[in-house]
């Protein structure tokens, strides 16, 4: 049942395909979650810059610095 789901969704979100390839070739991406993350997204006009898109999904990273040293950490 997951499996059907997933190929109605893949087959019928409103999506940019193009944009869908181009997701799909970051390492990770399965096919389903780039057709959800621009289902979520819409438009990416509606960002002003790449830190408020990852706050809108609620994973801006954060820079956590001591002394000489820097740690990058996820939210």
């Amino acid at each position: 049942m997951k499996k059907a789901m997933e190929k109605l969704l893949i087959a019928t979100a409103p999506v940019n395909e193009q944009r869908v390839q181009v997701l799909r070739s970051i390492k990770g991406m399965g096919e389903v979650t780039p057709v959800v993350l621009l289902c979520f997204i819409e438009d990416f006009n509606r960002f002003d810059d790449a830190k408020k898109m990852a706050a809108f999904f609620g994973v801006p990273p954060r820079i956590k610095s001591s002394g000489d040293g820097q740690c990058h950490k996820p939210r």
